[in-house]
């Protein structure tokens, strides 16, 4: 029977070692998953390397990327170390880049600097007050923390996408009624124009001034309503 046990001396190699061997070992099983799926492994591992370091702005997102999943593994980390299972780091993220998205939006006349900072408070404010709601009812109702912070990651996700969705369609509905006040406008100034002619074309079989007069007057004004 095996048995696990923990280590009394950690070795520090260990910590240099371990890293390196698991990388090893998934691109090992990665290659053989790709192999059996008829993909060069060579070419495979070539490109995802060319896309995130060696092509132009490829570094720059790897950062851009990799930076959020970094805070959220620290994150988790340091809770794990207190024996408190926090599974919701994606919906704090979804949500403290919602508190710092609203903080830019409405601050957006302040300096540089302070506005960056105050974006960042404002993150990790709404990112806090996301992962209280699993705290807070772990502590008082003594529901699973797992399942809660599990869950609330769709909650935060469902959010992302109703806000994303509402603002869309917003966007489209003022879109639209440019479009028709647009072809309002010209319908209205098209059939101006179109009593201008016939208004002048009467005065001129009848000879009458006055309507040659209105007619001059309409077709003035048509111009300046489509100017």
């Amino acid at each position: 029977m095996i048995k696990l046990e923990r280590r009394l001396d950690y070795p520090r190699w260990l910590t240099f070692v371990v890293p390196v061997l698991s990388l090893i070992l998934a691109a090992i099983i990665t290659g053989i998953v790709l192999v059996a799926t008829g993909h060069d492994p060579f070419t495979t591992y070539h490109q995802m390397y060319d896309a995130a370091i060696t092509a132009h702005g490829g570094l720059s997102s790897t950062f851009v990327y990799a930076t959020p999943m970094l805070f959220a593994g620290l994150a988790a980390a340091i809770a794990f170390r207190m024996r408190v299972w926090n599974i919701g780091g994606e919906g704090q993220i979804y949500m403290g880049a919602v508190g710092a998205a609203g903080v830019g939006l409405a601050l957006g006349s302040w300096p540089r600097p302070l506005l960056i900072a105050m974006m960042m408070a404002g993150g990790v404010a709404c990112g806090l007050v996301f992962a209280l709601i699993p705290g807070i009812l772990r502590a008082y109702f003594r529901t699973n923390e797992i399942l809660v912070s599990l869950m609330l990651n769709y909650a935060a996700g469902y959010f992302i996408y109703r806000g994303t969705k509402h603002h869309a369609a917003a966007k489209k509905s003022v879109k639209l009624r440019g479009i028709a006040a647009a072809s309002m406008g010209q319908t209205h100034a098209t059939c101006r124009q179109a009593t201008v002619g016939q208004l002048s074309a009467y005065a001129n079989q009848r000879g009458h001034q006055e309507l040659d007069l209105i007619s001059i007057g309409m077709s003035r004004h048509a111009d300046i309503v489509e100017t």
